[in-house]
């Protein structure tokens, strides 16, 4: 019996063009769904505490950092206290972090999938920020007793941190592209990602506030995306300071600019990686 037409998808040699990707990865959504599905199932899989995990991992760092920096260094942070300061900044930096290195390795991790099953590739590490979300949402629950026991209470301005939330999301997902695509064709890569990752994160106000970068460095440091997004987020919960708004004319362009360039970078490298793996 004939299958109807419609229901039939042609697989040509020739590569598609990045908006056909697109469309294609639009319509294989729910498969991201269930790779996020898996491997959030792997992380706290036979784990003793479960998601409480999501939520141990910033909050023992941001003790650490607020013994050196907040009671040891005393690094000002602009009338917020610092426990909360870094911890807001540590959950944000962890998230962008932990998708990018996990995206990093997605494709290689999977490469029996990816030689003997043909789908969007890109779900891989698409589902690599789901998982980072996924993460995120948990900590932000843990993180509300926090924020009530400093006196933080809920207020209109919290609405700028879903602009905040979806500019990470993009940016990460944008490094995370572009970064699990090179992985497959230069293995020494997925080396350089945590040097890299380390050298950025001085670079971002995760432990100081960017009030503090003399004024001819801020131009330069606020092109890292990051700074701005943190700063939106910590200024739509603490309120402390003027509003960010390079946050929304430098940050929010470069990130959806990093968007596009990794989707593209991935678009331009998918079709030989069955090959290369």
């Amino acid at each position: 019996m004939n299958q109807p037409q419609d229901n039939v998808e042609v697989i040509g040699s020739r590569p598609p063009s990045p908006l056909a990707a697109l469309a294609e990865f639009w319509r294989a959504r729910h498969l991201a769904m269930l790779f996020i599905q898996r491997e959030v199932k792997l992380r706290y899989k036979q784990t003793l505490l479960g998601v409480v995990w999501a939520f141990l991992q910033p909050l023992m760092t941001a003790l650490v950092f607020a013994l050196v920096f907040g009671l040891w260094v005393r690094v000002p942070t602009d009338g917020i206290p610092y426990f909360a300061f870094a911890f807001f900044g540590v959950a944000i930096w962890m998230f962008f972090a932990g998708s990018v290195q996990h995206g990093t390795h997605s494709l290689l991790a999977n490469q029996s999938l990816v030689m003997k099953v043909y789908f969007p590739r890109a779900a891989l590490p698409a589902a690599s920020v789901g998982l980072g979300i996924a993460d995120l949402l948990v900590t932000m629950v843990f993180l509300v007793p926090v924020l009530a026991w400093y006196g933080v209470g809920v207020h209109a301005r919290m609405g700028w941190m879903a602009v905040a939330f979806a500019m990470l999301v993009v940016l990460s997902l944008g490094v995370a592209l572009a970064a699990s695509a090179l992985s497959v064709y230069y293995r020494d890569f997925p080396n350089l990602v945590p040097l890299s990752l380390q050298l950025l994160m001085f670079a971002s106000p995760v432990v100081y506030p960017s009030s503090i970068v003399p004024a001819e460095f801020a131009p330069w440091l606020r092109l890292n995306p990051l700074v701005g997004i943190i700063d939106l987020a910590r200024w739509s919960v603490f309120g402390t300071g003027a509003f960010p708004e390079f946050a929304l004319t430098v940050a929010l362009p470069i990130s959806l600019a990093v968007l596009v360039a990794g989707w593209l970078v991935f678009c331009r490298l998918e079709r030989m990686f069955a090959d290369s793996i």
